[in-house]
């Protein structure tokens, strides 16, 4: 990532966010293609909030919908790598953006932590829940990226998904929709 921001001409302090890359599409090609060189894999959970049944939905409504969505996606991917990897433990690390939302991170650490738990006996799927801030980890602002060509690619732009979406474990969604053009 310092070798591409020196590249591209930016600050060593850059983030690359989605949305700030906008008006820079040779700023999220180089990314996304720095990005393809490394074995990152995603998934990702979206909800559209204004389908019936959905409306006057609450913030924590929402984020706990999504994130257990999102938690259900990866517990079937981690529960087939423990069997094909033969370990007793895989003990994946969450790290996650620290938005400041108190009630969201709560949602978060609790539903991850509880994803091999149905198991018998119980997976150890997941290990430490982090929070940190995406300005200073590349691997959150590559989540920043993931999550934003997700949200093009439900508003009809697909471009940007695509040149990623071999890395996609099997997109599960809630019901993909157009809010905001991002999904939550």
């Amino acid at each position: 990532m310092k070798a591409l921001r020196q590249e591209l001409q930016l600050p060593q302090d850059y983030e690359f966010k989605f949305a700030k890359t906008w008006s820079h599409s040779a700023r999220r090609e180089a990314f996304f293609r720095l990005a393809l060189e490394f074995p990152f894999r995603f998934a990702f959970a979206s909800l559209d909030k204004g389908l019936p049944g959905c409306t006057g939905w609450t913030h924590a409504q929402i984020h706990r919908a999504v994130v257990t969505e999102l938690a259900a996606s990866l517990r079937s991917h981690f529960l087939s790598q423990l069997r094909i990897s033969g370990l007793k433990r895989l003990g994946e690390p969450v790290t996650v953006d620290d938005n400041q939302d108190a009630n969201y991170l709560r949602i978060i650490k609790e539903t991850f932590r509880g994803i091999g738990k149905g198991e018998s006996p119980p997976a150890d799927l997941i290990g430490k829940v982090r929070f940190r801030e995406s300005s200073a980890e590349d691997l959150l602002q590559l989540a920043d990226m993931v999550v934003g060509a997700n949200g093009a690619n439900v508003d009809g732009k697909p471009d940007w998904y695509r040149l990623i979406s071999s890395r996609d474990v099997g997109r599960e969604s809630l019901a993909v929709g157009k809010e905001e053009g991002e999904p939550v």
